[in-house]
């Protein structure tokens, strides 16, 4: 689905770009062309709500990302509903919220325990206030709403998360 990294978005726009809206477009190239009977899901991000109006968040508020790595996902979201319409191929896109667990990199638990971890880091710099919140799910969770998603068929935008705020 693309990198995952907000930071390296902001760092490399362009790079990011390819590896996430150009990947993606070939990948339904090839569907179309090579594999019609396939079916797709996408997993996508909770960045491209950017800063929502308000809590709980819905597929139906409006896309706003504040980062390239979100608008990226949401260009590759659009992408792939005007895919399915146009050549009727059933697509789900799953808006992952914060995910976690064994072997992910680049996540918020990740990158600050590697940082506090490490013995050559004498600080570790945290932004913020300390109560913003995130919705953190399990990669087991994801792992398994991916299947239910492709066992039943299912077309469209779906949020994926805990439903639990939890603070930073």
């Amino acid at each position: 689905a693309g990198p995952s990294s907000v930071s390296a978005s902001v760092a490399d726009p362009e790079s990011d770009f390819h590896d996430s809206v150009s990947v993606t477009e070939f990948l339904l190239q090839c569907i179309r062309r090579y594999s019609s009977r396939s079916a797709l899901v996408y997993l996508s991000s909770a960045a491209v709500y950017g800063n929502p109006p308000g809590l709980p968040v819905s597929e139906s508020m409006p896309c706003q990302p504040i980062s390239p790595y979100g608008r990226h996902k949401q260009i590759c979201e659009q992408m792939i509903q005007d895919f399915s319409q146009h050549y009727d191929v059933p697509c789900a896109v799953l808006r992952i919220f914060s995910a976690y667990g064994e072997g992910l990199r680049r996540q918020v638990i990740y990158d600050i325990c590697s940082r506090v971890c490490n013995p050559e880091e004498s600080t570790v710099a945290v932004y913020g206030t300390g109560e913003e919140t995130r919705d953190f799910i399990h990669a087991s969770d994801v792992a398994r709403v991916v299947e239910q998603v492709i066992a039943a068929g299912s077309r469209g935008v779906f949020n994926v998360a805990s439903g639990t705020k939890t603070t930073i």
